[in-house]
């Protein structure tokens, strides 16, 4: 004849022990698997230049299960962006078990710098009093400036004054070392 045992000869927690214990090891199974969501933080770099290749963006993964793969919108594999021009990028981010999450970022370049100019003409082909004022914006003040041209030579200064007739190229840099040219033509008021 078998004896039966009984729930506390077992040593059987209550049930509500065990449901507890289960959904602990339900969390505890599922984020050491990474059944966590793949989250991705973007930092991005925008470009010293408008159109130059100087952007770049890089990730920051977490959850989900190593290792990921990346797929970006231009068709690179890396996980972090670098040297790409502005624009719109798209990157799913893919790990070991399959789960995906797609992030958008745009990358920005800088601000072009826009150089208007103002000439007063000199009074006679001889004559050096012509003068070129000059107006600066966009980019990343402050400025510095270059300019070529007859009897011109190392000038820096944003104006020009007592100038004579010709042909004068300006150079405007701002502190990201991005350029911006402007020829100018001071003319003669008698020809």
């Amino acid at each position: 004849m078998s004896k039966k045992l009984t729930k506390s000869q077992l040593n059987i927690p209550p049930v509500t022990s065990l449901v507890q214990f289960a959904v602990w090891l339900l969390l505890v199974l599922g984020v050491q698997k990474g059944y966590a969501q793949i989250k991705v933080v973007v930092k991005t770099k925008p470009a010293n230049c408008t159109y130059a290749l100087g952007c770049s963006i890089e990730l920051q993964v977490s959850g989900g299960v190593e290792p990921y793969s990346y797929a970006w919108s231009n068709g690179f594999t890396e996980k972090d962006l670098k040297q790409v021009a502005p624009g719109k990028y798209s990157v799913t981010v893919t790990d070991d078990t399959g789960k995906k999450t797609t992030v958008t970022e745009v990358v920005k370049a800088t601000p072009t710098v826009e150089i208007k100019s103002e000439v007063t003409p000199a009074s006679d082909v001889s004559a050096q009093d012509g003068k070129i004022t000059i107006q600066v914006s966009g980019g990343n003040p402050p400025y510095a400036f270059h300019w070529f041209g007859p009897h011109v030579a190392d000038a820096s200064t944003q104006n020009l004054n007592n100038l004579l007739p010709g042909k004068y190229l300006l150079v405007v840099q701002d502190q990201n070392k991005c350029n911006s040219t402007l020829e100018v033509n001071v003319n003669s008021l008698n020809k």
